[in-house]
């Protein structure tokens, strides 16, 4: 378990408006750390000037108790945000906010898009701890720059690329055969030249934990404890950052490369134990940021460049209705220019554009060796956005909008066993959106946004064809409009004594959702009505007895309503999204000195609550209830020495008694804790780590 993860409303900055590792204005609340994180304090200082309500996380601190793999459980305790896992380290992760499915959900890498135009929502497991250092959630209004695909919010992911010059090694060790070896080293190149940041790491897990196999969904009697297999995953990874400054401007490059292989299990019920798939990843980012001449003025860019190459086999035709092996092939490359202009007094515009390419290839090597139809979807926008501010700052104004189009062609393959033909289709999206932010008092700061998003249809949702499911090319994008109001504050008493929080309220109203509705003997995509999500949330951090005792909570109620027509469906609560969400952490660590040497005992403890969850629309299948408790003892010696044991799912909670709404069934069922479509969740596990660190003086920047 690691530390609660502290995040902190922003003290109001100075006049000058500050700019982001993007080169543009921010918009987002960042994790408050203790002295030595000097670059998460002046972060602090430019988030001052969000619009909407945001959080983040360290995740380089998240990750002191955890897997490098599991950082996105540090996500679990910011309000608003819920995350999906198959179960297990390694296993597909995805994030919700506010209610939106994971496609609905920006997720963006140094301010590049990470999703694919295949499946649309991403797995976040594909990147860890060793390339992201920074986590900021955006719920509700998303900064125009970073496109109008965010109904639900967007998650910007950042690297550290001029932090302090040390070198730093980590192992860990935990149940169900996990481990890992991390080590990174930075230093200058030449006296005043640029920063050189190495890393690379090698992980993974057996996964073999006991679950519980409920046999048919209905009988009692079939129950049994298993142990999970083909539920292992392997992971090697290296990133080099190398980041400057050439007079005012500040550049930065970092290319990642990335293998990693994982069984596919499948759900409680069933056992794939031959299915498997890879992924070789290769990804370059590059951006530059300067400031123009007239006062808070900037000019900046982002190129990208991505190519990846998964393979999915299944000997056994556990997954789909008969045997696969496949390989897709895969190119992004993106790139964006942003320029912020001081306009009038207190007003500034910022002005940017974007385009992508992104092409796919996949191969069926067992029905159609050696061809491979050719995915490509071309994607420009562009964007403006007004700021302007009153009454000494104290009032700020953001209107935006931005217009995208996105062109997908499919080449067809009419020489196939089941011919396939050609097809294009071209989608705009139109996405207004304003935000207000008032502050009466230093403490205080009032909020309220309101705007539109879109999410386009995915290749498969458009041309997929699997036999079993069809793609629609007459499908439209989603959209929907968000608005939310609430406050914030940021309160600190001085000697180590802070208290910052926030509370909102937040409405959706989606439209033209998309999903896949059974025809015949075939499922086909299509667009249905919509869904209404109204919610709460609230977060409180404190930071007490000059910063030995730290903690945190977070609520989030979520109401849905799916519209669907089908009669089975319309009314029901959408499947995925707990009614109830609610965290509570705890750290104790008081300071020692012992022979000259700083000793930092912690003691630490987690609880995580989330309510029954319908797992199908029409709400027959039901995840149960849980509350999930962890604890965690670690010491920190010195400068140099870090170490913990975490123990999560304390009570060792693994099944659950659910009533699903099924005639003549006698009694509540027995069911595996799950989070999405029925893949248990592990139960007591442990996980040791030391870190060791070596400062070599000085930072970069």
């Amino acid at each position: 378990m690691a530390a609660p993860p502290r995040t902190a409303t922003p003290s109001p900055s100075a006049a000058e408006p500050a700019s982001d590792d993007d080169g543009a204005p921010t918009y987002r609340t960042v994790v408050r750390q203790r002295a030595g994180r000097d670059r998460l304090e002046r972060i602090a200082r430019q988030d001052a000037r969000a619009v909407g309500f945001t959080a983040a996380v360290d995740v380089d601190h998240a990750t002191r108790d955890r897997p490098a793999d599991a950082w996105t459980e540090a996500l679990r305790g910011l309000a608003g945000v819920y995350v999906r896992s198959f179960g297990g380290l390694g296993r597909f992760t995805a994030i919700s906010v506010r209610g939106s499915t994971a496609a609905q959900v920006q997720v963006l890498y140094e301010g590049v898009p990470v999703e694919d135009a295949v499946g649309g929502s991403v797995d976040l497991s594909m990147l860890s701890a060793d390339v992201v250092d920074l986590a900021v959630v955006h719920r509700g209004y998303v900064p125009v720059r970073y496109g109008g695909a965010a109904i639900g919010g967007a998650l910007r992911l950042s690297s550290d690329m001029n932090g302090t010059f040390a070198d730093r090694i980590r192992l860990g060790l935990g149940s169900f055969g996990a481990y890992e070896l991390r080590g990174s080293v930075r230093r200058r190149i030449g006296g005043k030249g640029p920063t050189l940041t190495a890393a690379a790491a090698v992980a993974g897990a057996e996964g073999d934990f006991p679950y519980l196999d409920p046999g048919a969904p209905h009988d009692r009697f079939d129950d049994r404890t298993r142990t999970r297999r083909n539920n292992d995953y392997g992971r090697i990874s290296a990133r080099l950052a190398v980041a400057g400054r050439r007079r005012r401007a500040r550049w930065f490059l970092t290319p990642i490369g990335q293998i990693r292989d994982r069984g596919i299990p499948g759900p409680a019920g069933a056992r794939w134990d031959g299915a498997r798939e890879s992924e070789r990843l290769g990804w370059v980012v590059a951006g530059a940021d300067a400031p123009l001449p007239r006062p808070g003025s900037t000019v900046g860019a982002r190129l990208s460049a991505r190519g990846s190459l998964r393979t999915f086999r299944d000997p056994e035709g556990s997954v789909g209705l008969g045997r696969n092996d496949q390989v897709q092939a895969s190119t992004d490359t993106f790139g964006r220019a942003t320029t912020r202009l001081a306009a009038w007094r207190g007003a500034f515009v910022e002005l940017s554009g974007d385009g992508r390419v992104e092409t796919t290839r996949i191969e069926d090597r067992l029905a159609a060796p050696g061809r491979a139809p050719r995915n490509v979807r071309l994607r420009f926008g562009t964007g403006i956005e007004l700021e302007q501010s009153f009454v000494d700052g104290r009032w700020v104004l953001a209107i935006g909008d931005r217009i995208e189009a996105l062109e997908s062609r499919f080449e067809g393959d009419p020489t196939a066993p089941v011919a396939t033909d050609a097809a294009t289709t071209m989608r705009f999206g139109h996405t207004p959106r304003a935000g207000l932010r008032v502050r009466p008092h230093p403490s205080v700061r009032l909020r309220a946004t309101a705007g539109r998003y879109f999410r386009p249809p995915t290749f498969v949702e458009l041309f997929g064809d699997r036999g079993y499911a069809v793609g629609n090319d007459d499908l439209v994008p989603e959209t929907g409009w968000n608005v939310d109001g609430g406050l914030s504050f940021d309160v600190d008493a001085g000697e180590g004594t802070r208290l910052v929080g926030s509370a909102a309220g937040f409405y959706t109203r989606a439209r033209d959702l998309i999903t896949w509705v059974q025809a015949g003997f075939v499922t086909r995509a299509e667009n249905v009505p919509g869904a209404h999500v109204a919610g709460a949330e609230a977060q409180l951090d404190g930071r007490l007895l000059g910063g030995t005792l730290e903690t945190h909570a977070a609520y989030t109620f979520l109401h849905t309503v799916n519209l669907d027509q089908d009669p089975a469906r319309h009314g029901n609560p959408l499947p995925g999204r707990p009614a109830h969400q609610g965290t509570f952490a705890l750290d104790v660590a008081p300071k020692t000195v012992v022979d000259g040497v700083l000793l930092v005992p912690r003691v630490g403890y987690e609880a995580e609550i989330v309510a029954a969850t319908n797992l199908d629309p029409s709400g027959r299948y039901v995840l149960p209830p849980r509350i999930f408790h962890a604890i965690t003892f670690g010491v920190a010696a010195g400068c140099c020495l870090v170490m913990s044991l975490s123990v999560r799912n304390v009570a060792d909670r693994r099944t659950a008694y659910v009533r699903p709404p099924v005639d003549n069934l006698d009694g509540p069922i027995r069911v595996p804790i799950a989070d999405v479509l029925g893949y248990p969740l592990p139960g007591r596990s442990l996980w040791f780590s030391a870190a060791v660190t070596l400062p070599r003086g000085g930072r970069g920047g």
